[in-house]
């Protein structure tokens, strides 16, 4: 399984820009996919949506998306909308008798830091009091715009093991970003 975020879905094709869900899905082996849309816009004549997607070799069994930051726009505009539209994507698989909880968010982005804020706190509760009410093994991927010592972070901490924490990974960002975090351990 692989979940993926910032992903454009064109109905229609046409992703001359960007590479779009339905090339990644022709380009892997993963037979199911789950998308879950953020916001909508016109490209080149066509519907697009910007979201979030897990691929899955299993198929699901439950699919939801929940909105964590403002709701769905359909006709987003990059001059007059809050781009902070924020999901988390839950889907369910079987797998070797229980129930597999695959989680996945795009967290709120505060400008200039990593470290939070009051609404990046209020999502990290909101899915930790998610994750309370789940029975199974649970992961959550994403990314959450936060370092690894975040407060907000540390809801999530609470319930469920960071790994980037636990081992001790400084960053989790590539080479094709020159940002650095306000703080390390």
């Amino acid at each position: 399984m692989v979940c993926l975020q910032e992903v454009i879905d064109i109905k229609g094709g046409g992703g001359f820009f960007f590479t779009e869900l339905n090339k990644i899905k022709s380009d892997t082996s993963f037979e199911y996919c789950d998308f879950a849309p953020s916001f909508g816009f016109n490209v080149m004549k066509r519907k697009a949506q910007f979201g979030l997607a897990t691929l899955s070799t299993l198929p699901f069994t439950k699919t939801t998306t929940i909105a964590t930051g403002l709701e769905y726009e359909d006709d987003f505009d990059v001059l007059d909308s809050d781009y902070n539209i924020r999901t988390l994507q839950h889907t369910v698989v079987e797998y070797s008798g229980q129930s597999l909880h695959l989680l996945n968010h795009h967290g709120h982005h505060v400008p200039g830091h990593k470290d939070g804020d009051a609404e990046t706190m209020r999502q990290c509760k909101l899915i930790a009091d998610y994750v309370t009410g789940l029975e199974g093994q649970v992961v959550l991927c994403g990314d959450f715009n936060l370092n690894a010592e975040s407060d907000s972070l540390e809801q999530l901490n609470i319930k469920l093991t960071n790994h980037v924490k636990e081992k001790n990974i400084l960053t989790t960002r590539t080479n094709l970003t020159h940002k650095t975090e306000a703080r390390y351990r």
